[in-house]
């Protein structure tokens, strides 16, 4: 099995294989710009062979970026969505540049307008970011909390952002998945969400997990992430997770809280004394 951990670039992008090598990652997840800003200066050709060439000898893959904290493809004001529209477009453009694999987005939140209205503005912008931006890297759409008035807390949610388009996948965030109210640190719940996936998007839709254990319970719609095995998952519900055979063979990410490397490796040393 893969896993690693969401890393911080420092400054410059190639730092992040320092500390992956550092923590013996398979898999990483970046931001490749400041996340809390609407856009940020081109790569440049240099800057994008550097961080290839890097990754290649750090041996990481996939490679895995996280959209921005401001992009919101549902949002009902006219200059966040067309903000949202165009850092969106950068970042697929910035990714293929970069060599990754996967782009993982939130929903985004309809603000109050409804969840019919912000799911039809999601989609729709999606599907044409998609179709005007040449990528091969593939959206991966990442389940939510269901909290206040963000979409895809709901599996249905997501499989109507989705439709059938081949350039969507589906990221599986278990504290987030918990706190919507899908039970999956017990076998039959989490059979129960597996089962849902595939019947909902499709087979091999589903790409990538963020490993994170929940400070919340069951449908208690609290986004907040836990270590592994310290939070309503727990490390009995870890182990059917990263045991499940429809799972064995994705890449596993840490988002977990973060107060140096060190947190760093013990989460990933419990997640990955779990399998068996």
């Amino acid at each position: 099995m893969k896993f690693g951990v969401h890393l911080a670039t420092a400054g410059r992008l190639t730092s992040v294989f320092e500390n992956a090598r550092e923590l013996s990652c398979d898999t990483i997840q970046i931001f490749s710009r400041n996340p809390r800003g609407w856009f940020a200066r081109p790569l440049s050709a240099t800057e994008a062979s550097d961080f290839k060439s890097a990754r290649a000898a750090a041996s990481i893959s996939p490679l895995v970026v996280h959209a921005p904290y401001l992009i919101n493809l549902a949002a009902p004001d006219p200059d966040i969505f067309d903000k949202s529209v165009r850092s969106c477009r950068q970042e697929l453009e910035r990714c293929a540049l970069l060599g990754a694999d996967y782009f993982v987005l939130h929903p985004g939140s309809h603000r109050g307008e409804g969840l019919e209205a912000g799911i039809a503005r999601a989609a729709g912008a999606l599907h044409s970011i998609l179709k005007e931006t040449d990528s091969r890297v593939l959206l991966l759409l990442e389940n939510t909390a269901g909290s206040g008035y963000s979409l895809g807390g709901r599996l249905e949610e997501l499989a109507a952002l989705m439709g059938d388009n081949p350039a969507i996948g589906f990221c599986f965030d278990t504290a987030h998945a918990l706190a919507a109210g899908y039970d999956i640190a017990r076998e039959p719940g989490l059979s129960s969400f597996l089962n849902s996936v595939d019947r909902l998007f499709g087979p091999g839709r589903m790409r990538l997990v963020h490993a994170n254990d929940s400070r919340g319970g069951p449908g208690s719609r609290l986004d907040r992430h836990a270590d592994i095995g310290e939070g309503c998952i727990g490390l009995e519900g870890f182990a059917r997770i990263v045991n499940h055979q429809r799972l064995q063979a994705l890449p596993f990410i840490l988002e977990t809280p973060k107060e140096d490397l060190e947190t760093d490796r013990r989460n990933l040393n419990t997640i990955r004394s779990l399998v068996k």
